[in-house]
C-alpha cells in the first residue's frame, strides 16, 4: 500500500474516532434519575430567602406543576418559582445521567448536573466551556434545625461577557436542595441570595 493511502486511510479512522463520541444516543429517563432528582408533578419546596445586598427576607416556594411539556419529542417538566407576586419559570428533564434545566424550550439547558454525585466529581457545560461545575464534598449540614448528613456541596463557576457567577449548594439526593449561596453579576445588575430549605412536599 502506498504511504499516500496509508496516510489518508488514518485520517479516515481519525475522524471516526473524533466523531464517534459525538453520536452516541442520547440515554432516556430511568428510575435512577427520577428518585435521585425528585423531578415528579405535585413535588414543592419552600425556603427561607435571604438577599444580603438589598437586606430583603421573603419566602420562595418552587413547585413542580405540570408533567409531559414535550419539545423536539422529549418531555419536560415545569418548575414554577413564586416570590410574593413574582413568577419564574424552569423546564427540567432527566435522563440517566443527567438533570437537565432549561430557562426556555429553545436553546441549551441553562444547568446541567451529573448524577451521581460522588466528591471529587466535576464537569463542564456542553456547550459553555466557561461555566464549570465541582463536587466539593460530601457534608453534614442543619438547615433549620434539621441536620442532613448526606449533603453533597456543589460548586458552580461561570465567567462570561458581562455575566459572572459563582453558586453553592448543598444537595441531598431524593430530597433536593437543602441550601444555596448565589452571587451573581449580570450587566451592571449584582444579586447575592441565601436560600435555606423551610419544609417540602410530595405530590401523588
Amino acid at each position: 500500500m502506498s504511504k499516500s493511502r496509508i496516510l489518508g486511510a488514518f485520517r479516515f479512522f481519525l475522524i471516526i474516532f473524533i466523531l464517534l463520541p459525538g453520536c452516541k444516543k442520547e440515554k432516556v429517563s430511568s428510575k435512577l434519575s427520577d428518585e435521585y432528582f425528585p423531578n415528579r408533578v405535585g413535588n414543592w419546596w419552600v425556603y427561607d430567602r435571604f438577599d444580603s445586598l438589598a437586606m430583603e427576607k421573603t419566602s420562595l416556594r418552587i413547585e413542580i406543576t405540570r408533567d409531559s411539556v414535550w419539545k423536539d419529542g422529549q418531555p419536560y417538566k415545569m418548575w414554577v418559582f413564586s416570590k410574593s407576586n413574582l413568577y419564574d419559570t424552569l423546564y427540567v428533564r432527566s435522563t440517566a445521567d443527567s438533570i437537565l434545566c432549561y430557562r426556555y424550550l429553545e436553546g441549551s439547558p441553562q444547568e446541567v448536573m451529573l448524577i451521581p454525585l460522588s466528591a471529587g466529581k466535576a464537569w463542564v457545560h456542553p456547550i459553555w466551556v466557561r461555566d464549570s461545575t465541582w463536587v466539593l464534598s460530601k457534608d453534614t449540614i442543619t438547615v433549620e434545625s434539621v441536620k442532613y448528613s448526606n449533603a453533597y456541596r456543589i460548586h458552580r463557576r461561570l465567567f462570561a461577557f458581562n455575566d459572572y457567577l459563582t453558586d453553592d449548594r448543598w444537595f441531598v439526593p431524593n430530597l433536593g436542595i437543602v441550601k444555596l449561596e448565589n452571587w451573581h453579576y449580570l450587566f451592571g445588575w449584582i444579586s447575592k441570595e441565601n436560600w435555606y430549605l423551610k419544609e417540602y412536599g410530595w405530590g401523588k
